[in-house]
Formats: structure tokens, sequence, C-alpha cells
């Protein structure tokens, strides 16, 4: 199943705040953790394949930033790797995604944008959206993230952290 969270405001370890959250509900997922934060107007992240509790107390989830999202992972589209947890990065690291549930035409996205130039690091279906929001960032803005949702298909949920904005999406 899986879970995102996002989160905006004050406080200065918004990355604490977004992994508090993401504890309540780490029964929905057991093949990773990952966190983007957005600081100084540049994209970070932090990602595990393991269990909430385990990746927590092994790896560096302290993040700065007043602006990030975060998810439990449970692995529906590529094996529980590093490289298939999100959050992904478009080519030129402008959007940080997370995504749940499934793209069901994920491979045909991923085929189109992989012939355009676009490099895939991951199994994830997932992956394809900072891609496919990037392949159309001529467009303004607005105009690219509708056309990116209406692109997408299947019952998924979907977070993204945009570094010019700055804002999630």
């Amino acid at each position: 199943m899986g879970a995102l969270l996002a989160y905006v405001g004050e406080a200065k370890d918004a990355s604490q705040e977004i992994l508090k959250g993401l504890a309540k509900v780490k029964f929905l997922g057991r093949d990773g953790v990952s966190l983007a934060m957005l600081h100084n107007g540049e994209l970070f992240r932090a990602r595990s394949a393991k269990g909430f509790e385990q990746a927590i107390r092994e790896e560096n989830f302290n993040l700065k930033g007043s602006m990030g999202i975060g998810g439990i992972r449970f692995a529906t589209h590529g094996r529980p790797t590093i490289e298939n947890t999100p959050p992904f990065f478009d080519c030129d690291t402008n959007f940080a995604a997370i995504t749940g549930g499934v793209i069901e035409n994920f491979s045909q996205l991923k085929q189109l944008l992989s012939k355009k130039g676009h490099l895939f690091k991951s199994r994830n279906d997932g992956e394809v959206v900072p891609h496919l929001l990037e392949d159309l960032l001529h467009e303004k803005h607005v105009d690219a993230y509708r056309m990116t949702l209406n692109r997408v298909e299947g019952p998924f949920s979907l977070l993204i952290l945009d570094k010019s904005l700055p804002a999630i999406v």
C-alpha cells in the first residue's frame, strides 16, 4: 500500500516533522523510506530500501529545509532496492517525485522518454513522473503539471517537489 506525506511550514527541522508523520503509518509499507527536501533552492534526498525502524537507525534522514515530501514504500514495481526507492529526480534535478499506487502505462511512457534522451535509474513506475514533467517544461508550469497528470494512467497518488516554484503539488 505505502503512504505519502508532505510538509510546508516554519519548522527548521521539517524533515523530522515528516518522519514523525511517517512513523504513524509505517505499517503501510516495509520496502523503503524516502524523503526529499528543498533547501536554499536545491533539492536533496535521503532514501533507504529497509524498513522504517532500521532505516531511521542506520541512515541519515536529517535534511535541512522547511518544505519536503516523504513516503513509506510498499513495492509494486521494482524490487526493494535503493535504486527503486523514491524520491525520483528528473535529469536536471528540478523535480522530486514520490508516487503511490500503480502507473499502468509506465512502460510506454518510459520507452517514449528514453527515446528522447531521459535516463532512468530504476524499475519503479513512479520514476516516469519527474521525467515526463521535465519533458513538458517548455510549457507553462501549470500546463506541464496538467499535461503530466493527463498522460499518466492508473490508480495512483503523487507528490512533487518543484524547486523553481517552490511548491509541493
